[in-house]
């Protein structure tokens, strides 16, 4: 087991067990995590491991970007670790080429931990809300929403958790739901982690979590400390397919500029 795997997990599972689910923490920062010089925006679990600072400035920079920058980092400061890909080629013995993935990490530090300058960031302002958005999606999905017309009075992050669950789990497993679900506790978690990403871009509170789910999610990540990473991909992909079906623009109340800029 690649020990990059046991990292992330291990701060994951650390904070369940301290009783907060860290795909739903709320962020402070309107805009989603990137990096300060390429403003490349973290998705899947770099996601999930990002939000867990509770962070209100969404930029993160690496110890060399500083130093390029003329910063230093602020003592005591730790750095969040982010996961990316390398392909590696090598030629077998036919000619052929065989393509190697290879899971690798390069710490980052936010721009909070170090001396650099914060930017001012100019406040972008729309009518629209983020309920508009999400009705706006549940809207072009077909969801019928009869069924959660007391949640909508009493409880809106629930109501929308609802028929955001609903419409992830029919993204994901479609159109055979039983022939493609595996295992329960992954797949539910599969379906939780792309309704927080949904919720999380169009700013719409996170709802508490029931302790069962914490417990199960618990038991399973201490057996397979990949299966995070591999649920978080597969959740960021199906997020990014039902967020496209919104035809309004995402910087009601974005910290910066158009993200479709």
């Amino acid at each position: 087991m690649n020990i990059i795997y046991k990292i992330v997990t291990d701060r994951i599972i650390a904070c369940l067990k301290a009783g907060e689910v860290p795909w739903q923490k709320p962020l402070p920062a309107k805009k989603s995590a990137c990096n300060f010089i390429s403003k490349h925006e973290y998705t899947g679990i770099n996601r999930v491991i990002t939000n867990m600072g509770g962070w209100s400035i969404p930029y993160f920079v690496t110890a060399s970007q500083i130093m390029h920058l003329g910063g230093r980092i602020q003592k005591g400061a730790k750095s969040t670790p982010i996961l990316y890909f390398n392909v590696k080629e090598k030629e077998k013995a036919d000619g052929t080429i065989d393509h190697q993935t290879i899971l690798k990490y390069s710490n980052v530090f936010n721009l909070s931990q170090t001396t650099l300058d914060l930017p001012i960031e100019p406040v972008v302002s729309n009518e629209l809300t983020p309920t508009d958005i999400a009705d706006n999606i549940i809207n072009a999905c077909g969801v019928d929403t009869k069924l959660q017309v007391y949640y909508k009075q009493n409880d809106l992050s629930s109501y929308y958790h609802i028929l955001f669950n609903q419409i992830a789990f029919k993204e994901i497993y479609d159109p055979s739901p039983e022939d493609t679900m595996q295992d329960y506790t992954v797949d539910h978690l599969t379906v939780e982690l792309t309704t927080s990403f949904i919720m999380r871009e169009i700013s719409l509170g996170a709802i508490e979590q029931k302790a069962d789910h914490v417990a199960s999610w618990l038991s399973v990540l201490e057996k397979d400390p990949a299966m995070i990473i591999t649920a978080a991909k597969a959740a960021e992909a199906a997020s990014k397919k039902i967020l496209s079906k919104n035809i309004l623009p995402l910087d009601y109340n974005i910290f910066g500029a158009n993200k479709g800029a």
